[in-house]
Order: C-alpha cells, then sequence, then structure tokens
C-alpha cells in the first residue's frame, strides 16, 4: 500500500514542534502558496523563537558567507549581516533558508556549513540556534533546482499539503473574508488549482488571503455593472479565470443583504434558510464576531446576539446554528465563556445554546475550549 507522505499544515506545525526538542535541521517541501513559510512564522512566534528569515533565491554567495578582508596579509572573511550575535542566554535563533531549491548550486553549497556544522567559515552559531529551509516541488513549473544529496543527507524532509478543513479554521482565527470562506465550504477543491499551475493564475491559500483582502476593502459591495467588472478582473488574476469567475458570480447573492450589526442588535430579522450558500456565508459572518478584534473596545458586546441569533434558527437548520456557536468558541472561547461565568439564569443564549447541543460537543469550562463528540 502507497503512503501519503504528506502532511497538512497541522501536523508539520506539531512535526517541527519535535525539531525544535532536539535541534533537527528540516526541509519543508510543497507547492507554492501554500502556506509553508507562514507555519514557520507562526511556530516561532508560539515559542519565542528569534527567526532570521534568509530569501536565498536573491542571495550571491557573499551575502552569505560575508565579504573577505585582508588584515596582516592574511585574508579573513567578515561576518554577514544576517548573522545573530549578542543573543540572550537561553533564547533560541531559527535561521530559515526559504527557497533554497530555487537558489544556485553554488548558493546551496554555501548552506552546507550552515545546516550541517552551524558555522560559515570560521563564524560559530550562537548556541541554541536551529537551522531549517524551505522549498517547493522540483515538478511544480516554479524555479526549482535539484538539492544536491550531501545537503539532503543533513535534513529531514518533510512535504506538506494545503488542506481545506484545516484552513477553514485558519481562515476564521485571521478574519478571511466571509464569503470566501463559505465558498470554499460548499466547494472546498477550489482551495488550490495546481492543475492550472502553468497559467498566468491560479488558486492557493495566498492567493485566497489577497483576494480577502480586495473585499475588505469593498471591491464587491457594489453591484453596478463597472464595479463587477472589475472585481471580475481582480479576482481572475488572483486565483485564475475559472475559479475566480465562479467566486464572482457567488458573490452577487450577497449583494444588498443586511449589515451583521443591523441582524444582532435586533433591527432587522434575516435568516434566509430558503438560500443555503447564502445563509452559510451570513452566518459565518455571525461566527465571525465573536473574534477579539470586533470586541475589543465593547466588552464583548457581540457575544451573547450571537448565541441568540443562533438560537432562533429553525430546528430545520439546526446544523447551521450548531455551526455558529462552535465556531464562536473555536474563535475566542475565553470570551464567550466569561459570559456565562458569572450568569446562573436559564435565559442566557449561551447557556441555552450549550445545553440544546451538549451531545454534539465537549465543553472545557477551565480550558475555554470546545471539541467535537
Amino acid at each position: 500500500m502507497a503512503l501519503d507522505l504528506e502532511v497538512t499544515p497541522k501536523a508539520l506545525s506539531k512535526i517541527l514542534e519535535y525539531a525544535i526538542k532536539q535541534d533537527s535541521p528540516v526541509f519543508i517541501e510543497g507547492k507554492p502558496g501554500i502556506g509553508k513559510s507562514s507555519i514557520v512564522k507562526q511556530v516561532c512566534q508560539k515559542f519565542d523563537i528569534n527567526l532570521i528569515d534568509l530569501r536565498l533565491l536573491h542571495f550571491e554567495t557573499v551575502d552569505l558567507r560575508g565579504l573577505p578582508s585582508v588584515s596582516d596579509g592574511t585574508t579573513k572573511w567578515n561576518r554577514p549581516d544576517w548573522f545573530p550575535v549578542n543573543v540572550p542566554l537561553g533564547k533560541k535563533t531559527l535561521i530559515f533558508l526559504d527557497e533554497i531549491n530555487a537558489a544556485p548550486e553554488t548558493i546551496q553549497a554555501a548552506a552546507y556549513q550552515i545546516i550541517g556544522d552551524k558555522r560559515i567559515g570560521e563564524h560559530i552559531l550562537p548556541e541554541g540556534t536551529l537551522v531549517w529551509a524551505a522549498g517547493n516541488s522540483i515538478d511544480d513549473h516554479a524555479v526549482v533546482y535539484q538539492t544536491p544529496s550531501p545537503l539532503r543527507s543533513r535534513w529531514t524532509r518533510i512535504k506538506v499539503k494545503a488542506d481545506p478543513l484545516e484552513w477553514q479554521d485558519w481562515a476564521m482565527d485571521n478574519l478571511i473574508d466571509s464569503r470566501i470562506i463559505a465558498y470554499l465550504h460548499e466547494k472546498p477543491n477550489y482551495l488550490t488549482d495546481f492543475d492550472r499551475i502553468e497559467e498566468p493564475s491560479f488558486a492557493t491559500p495566498r492567493g485566497w488571503e489577497i483576494l480577502s483582502k480586495y473585499l475588505t476593502n469593498g471591491i464587491a459591495d457594489s453591484s453596478n455593472s463597472e464595479s463587477i467588472d472589475l472585481f471580475l478582473h481582480i479576482a481572475a488574476g488572483t486565483v485564475g479565470e475559472n475559479i475566480g469567475g465562479d467566486f464572482v458570480t457567488y458573490c452577487k447573492y450577497f449583494h444588498g443583504i443586511p449589515r451583521v450589526e443591523d441582524v444582532l442588535e435586533g433591527k432587522i430579522e434575516f435568516i434566509p434558510i430558503d438560500k443555503p450558500s447564502l445563509f452559510y456565508g451570513f452566518c459565518t459572518s455571525i461566527a465571525m464576531r465573536a473574534h477579539s478584534s470586533y470586541n475589543i473596545n465593547n466588552k464583548n458586546k457581540w457575544i451573547k446576539p450571537i448565541f441568540k441569533y443562533a438560537n432562533s434558527i429553525p430546528d430545520s437548520a439546526a446544523d447551521i446554528a450548531a455551526m455558529i456557536g462552535y465556531k464562536a468558541f473555536k474563535i475566542n472561547g475565553k470570551a464567550v465563556l466569561s459570559q456565562i461565568q458569572k450568569i446562573t439564569d436559564k435565559d442566557n443564549p449561551i447557556r441555552i445554546w450549550m445545553d440544546k447541543y451538549q451531545g454534539l460537543f465537549i465543553f472545557d469550562e477551565d480550558e475555554n475550549t470546545i471539541t467535537k463528540t
């Protein structure tokens, strides 16, 4: 039986945690735009590791090794400017050699010493320094050179792939536009489109993140033909013509819908069960109002209304009501539980929701977490 040797981003993060513990060099391989560099940054933030990100595609050999100088008739190699100095005792540093296999062989050869011996010439890297690398796969039609076998023998190669389910959680946490989240919930295979990797643009997680920023700035809010045409060009140029065009058509469902805040404040009733795509997208926006960025200055104003809205949804759409509360918990469990810890009344909408869906989820009120049963 053939093994699936590609791991998801979440699994990669766990592998990197082990690599930190045992101080092992790692090479992260994967297709363009799936978040390899972002995962490394997140792991460094989690463990308070100083990250030195070197994009080797833009390096010359002297950039990596340093410039020579002559002193007393002897040539010495000066320490390169990226070299970590004055590192506090006990503080770890990660030298991240990104796009290493896009660099010419002369640059890769200069990396041998950094990866294998943790030094560059006479300059020894500080104790606690980690060295990882990343690059695209050789069959991705990117600028890639085969890494020499001596270099490959020095690291553990981990191949990572995009995972639609994991991306959904990441997207909610990072405030990706709810229309994109809902669209890719309905069509998860459109998160990536590497069959079109040779075309001018194609879908990747990075492309969807870029498109989300356009949406946040209102590119799809108008229904006039000129705005739709502009949006179509942007979407096609970011995630590809086929998927981009399909997404633009999908976004037309959302023209003219009420503001989420008006619905949560009870000014307007809006439960469009008869339009599943629109309903899921709108409810995703409802759940995302649990994010701390929406509640930082208003003392968790939206938390209870989120659950009140979920409780108002008819039982025929109970799966959507369950999704709203679950996502709100996942996004900001601490804020959600803070609204019920000091309240014992039975009318609390959060407690009502928890009682209704307790068969689907396990709540840990000490850890502020929720898991599916």
